[in-house]
């Protein structure tokens, strides 16, 4: 039996994947942690299988944390997941050290069908490259779940060449984490005091995603962000 540990700042996204295994003989819970901090503590002692890498984590940017736990843990494999299906945001994930990445609006058969894939050990690496933005892999897995909190990711390509394809894939990573929190309910305050930085910035970053997004208003913004956390909105 596999072990499998599933990393990301949100506990629905958590409780979500984690609901995935129960049904399953082949794989077990090693443990779920909100931080990189808190991962470490959970793997003092022994080391998981898999580790399910969210990109959004609260103490460390993205890349580093791929690369910190690969060295951290070199026997662990490690899959990558955000919302994005971007080829070339994917491939960061890679080249940082990550053995696989799958997009979190993959169905769950694909989102499974991912770690299992990256468990056997191939050689390479896989990306599911299969998605369905209107079906949130996490909320076909728990429709009742409390804490209504999305996970996102973090490193975002910048070069010319790269050139966004969908109006998301203009945000930065922080910008991206400001639109899921603004879409889970949280307030100016919250969102400067989960993140650590001041109110002022975060009315910036509201600006901004509003202008990437060529929304007019306020209220604009909000009802976009709600209706993209809740997988109505295409990323």
């Amino acid at each position: 039996m596999k072990s499998i540990l599933i990393l990301d700042a949100f506990p629905i996204i958590r409780q979500g994947i984690a609901a995935l295994f129960v049904d399953r003989s082949d794989w077990f819970v090693f443990g779920s942690a909100g931080s990189l901090q808190h991962a470490e503590q959970l793997m003092e002692e022994a080391h998981p299988d898999l580790i399910l890498l969210g990109l959004n984590l609260p103490d460390v940017s993205g890349t580093h944390a791929i690369t910190h736990l690969s060295m951290k843990a070199p026997h662990s494999r490690i899959v990558a997941s955000s919302p994005r299906s971007n080829d070339r945001y994917s491939q960061q994930c890679l080249v940082a050290g990550a053995h696989g990445y799958v997009s979190k609006t993959s169905l769950p058969d694909h989102f499974i069908k991912t770690i299992d894939e990256v468990a056997k050990e191939q050689v390479g690496d896989f990306v599911d490259q299969i998605e369905l933005p209107s079906s949130n892999v996490i909320g076909q897995c728990i429709e009742s779940a409390p804490l209504p909190h999305p996970d996102r990711p973090w490193e975002h390509y910048q070069s010319d060449q790269d050139a966004p394809v969908r109006p998301l894939d203009a945000l930065s990573d922080r910008e991206l984490l400001v639109l899921e929190l603004i879409g889970s309910g949280q307030s100016t305050a919250e969102i400067s005091r989960y993140i650590g930085i001041k109110p002022k910035t975060v009315d910036s970053y509201r600006e901004r995603i509003k202008k990437k997004l060529s929304l007019e208003s306020t209220s604009a913004l909000t009802h976009y962000a709600i209706r993209w956390v809740i997988g109505l909105e295409s990323i």
